[in-house]
């Protein structure tokens, strides 16, 4: 199929549960939503005769316009001035906008994502995948191609001309997608899927459209950014991925929100996936996870902060700053809810209201901030079984580091399973008298991570040993 043209000839799709595990409804948001604050005050800082300033020059530069700039990308001006000081891929352009240029990506495999070698869904799907698609806010990974015009990426790095990014291309052949290629989209799509299941927000790889993306006045309730996931860089060359800080929902005429995931120097979807999570990271308001030495944290064990170095690790989450070292204790999980919302509870804590767990029929929900899922079943007489609980991520790295916990009809402990060194769970055989039972499912945290981060998709399923 021409890549140039996939995304025209292609309906939406609504995938099976195992995509679109979770309720869609909107809950409460986490506070105001972007673009109701007041006017914007003009910024001009001279950026000496280049495109952007770092570091203390852009502290220099800015001036007594630190305040305002840093209030407009929802920073304190102490926040900001520390990190420009800190992180030098952190630029202040002529207007004051705050721009991430995160390095190059690497090559060569690190996960158990890449080694996924056939699609997962048929080719027919790639480009119509959504993970809730009635959710307004979209993150739209784009590898079919795109010319960005008209953005301040053009008139600020591009000399004002058009951006002509090529469609992703692993085999050197851009006019179609090889089923390697397929393979790999689709690999990208449920690992950035996984990243960002606890909020409501589709993650999608086809086009919603000028209008599905820009955000056009404070009343416009539908939009998003495209992230642009493609080989092409001469534009903005000896990085791996480009954001603007805090624009997605930002209110411009004509123009969406756009981000850019360059693949000139990687294609791996572990590397794909984690940068395109994080440029997403950097329009919805989040900064860079670092320590006293390091721009990007590496992490430590097998966990890393998706807004860190997350290449490298099978477990990448979200960050409070909690690990030993950081510089950075931004609430990422706050700040993203606070622009897209929380998804809604699918199953809550209460006896009042489980889900029921039948033997041999799958459950499959996500865990959210703090969220603890509870499921009942009843026995008439005496029997063994066997509970399993698994990342629903497909054969990708999950975020969620999984418990089970069983309780008899008094909510009294029966037992508790959450293997070390295994995000899935799986408890023994055990023989059970007659009685109403619940299992309770939740994300705890595991030696070098702590509970705030592990959330997204599961599946559960209780059968009889």
């Amino acid at each position: 199929m021409n890549k140039l043209t996939v995304r025209r000839s292609l309906a939406t799709l609504a995938l099976a549960a195992a995509a679109v595990a979770g309720a869609t409804n909107v809950a409460a948001p986490a506070s105001a939503e972007a673009g109701h604050g007041p006017a914007k005050k003009d910024v001009s800082v001279d950026t000496r005769g280049g495109e952007s300033v770092t570091g203390r020059v852009a502290v220099d530069e800015l001036g007594d316009q630190l305040d305002e700039v840093a209030d407009r990308h929802g920073l304190s001006a102490d926040k900001l001035r520390k990190t420009l000081l800190h992180d030098k891929t952190l630029k202040v352009t002529d207007n004051g906008s705050l721009v991430f240029a995160d390095e190059p990506l690497k090559t060569g495999q690190s996960s158990i994502t890449d080694n996924i070698q056939s699609p997962l869904y048929p080719t027919a799907d790639t480009f119509a995948l959504h993970s809730r698609p009635s959710s307004p806010y979209k993150l739209y990974l784009d590898f079919t191609g795109n010319t960005t015009s008209g953005t301040q990426w053009n008139s600020q790095f591009n000399g004002g001309r058009a951006i002509v990014s090529a469609p992703f291309d692993l085999d050197g052949n851009p006019g179609s997608f090889s089923t390697r290629e397929h393979a790999v989209i689709q690999a990208v799509w449920l690992q950035v899927r996984e990243d960002y299941a606890p909020f409501h927000i589709d993650v999608t790889t086809q086009d919603p459209g000028l209008d599905g993306l820009r955000r056009t006045s404070a009343d416009d309730g539908a939009y998003g950014v495209r992230m642009v996931i493609s080989p092409s860089n001469a534009w903005y060359p000896n990085a791996g991925g480009v954001a603007y800080l805090n624009t997605f929902g930002e209110v411009r005429s004509g123009t969406e929100t756009t981000a850019f995931v360059f693949t000139n120097t990687s294609g791996a979807a572990k590397y794909v996936g984690e940068a395109s999570s994080h440029e997403a990271g950097h329009t919805l308001g989040l900064s860079h996870d670092g320590n006293a030495s390091q721009t990007y944290h590496p992490g430590s064990g097998n966990w890393a902060p998706i807004m860190g170095l997350s290449y490298y690790k099978p477990v990448t989450q979200w960050s409070n700053g909690s690990y030993a070292g950081a510089n950075n204790q931004e609430n990422d999980v706050a700040k993203i809810a606070a622009k897209v919302y929380y998804a809604a509870d699918d199953y809550t804590n209460s006896t009042s209201s489980t889900g029921t767990l039948p033997a041999g029929t799958a459950r499959y929900g996500i865990i959210n901030s703090g969220d603890v899922d509870l499921f009942r079943f009843s026995l008439t007489g005496t029997r063994t079984l066997k509970i399993a609980a698994w990342g629903n991520t497909g054969p990708v790295d999950t975020n969620l580091n999984l418990r089970i916990t069983l309780r008899d009809a008094n909510l009294n402990v029966v037992g508790t399973w959450s293997p070390n060194g295994d995000l899935q769970v799986s408890t023994p055989a055990r023989t059970l008298g007659q009685g109403t039972y619940y299992v309770q499912v939740d994300g705890p945290g595991e030696g070098v991570y702590s509970s705030y981060g592990s959330l997204g998709f599961y599946g559960i399923q209780l059968s009889w040993a």
